[in-house]
């Protein structure tokens, strides 16, 4: 089997990026990156705690930096990296993402997303907001991403159909073997 030298996963949140991530990681014994993990980490605080700080805009420039810093630390070792759900959507880390490696777009519905989320809706900054209504909210946003998670994407797969992360990681395994 002959892979690129990473594989990237991109989607909405609650598709399974992390989980698929970690899956994959370990089937594959390559390392495993989330960037959502590492801004944490470099700001010593929540991404939720991020957003009332500085806002969206702010959090989008620390994600576009933190791609940038981990592009070249990609290139030493094979991983997994898993995104944040709107990393695509500044066309500087949509750049960057095509040039790490091979994207994969980690689909979920609307429904499945919720079914995921929801138990966690206060630490969403998106969706926080909307507790009234999150779903049309995901809805909203999912419709407004998916051009842009189509542009950067070389392959898409829902995982909505997967019970098990390690399931959605062998589909992408058999994905890139095609």
């Amino acid at each position: 089997m002959r892979l690129a030298p990473n594989i990237i996963l991109i989607g909405f949140m609650g598709s399974g990026k992390s989980a698929v991530g970690r899956a994959l990681a370990g089937r594959l014994r390559w390392r495993h990156r989330d960037t959502d993990t590492e801004i944490e980490s470099e700001a010593g605080c929540t991404i939720a705690d991020l957003f009332l700080a500085e806002g969206e805009a702010a959090f989008r420039q620390r994600e576009t930096a933190i791609l940038a810093r981990l592009l070249t630390g990609l290139e030493t070792e094979p991983t997994i990296l898993s995104t944040g759900g709107g990393t695509p959507l500044q066309p500087e880390s949509a750049t960057l993402l095509k040039r790490m490696g091979t994207v994969i777009w980690l689909q979920a519905s609307s429904e499945v997303i919720w079914v995921r989320v929801g138990p966690n809706l206060a630490s969403r900054p998106l969706l926080a907001a909307y507790q009234d209504n999150p779903q049309a909210r995901i809805e909203s946003l999912l419709t407004a991403r998916a051009p842009l998670y189509a542009a950067v994407a070389d392959f898409a797969l829902d995982t909505s159909i997967y019970a098990r992360p390690m399931e959605a990681a062998d589909q992408i395994l058999s994905l890139l073997n095609r």
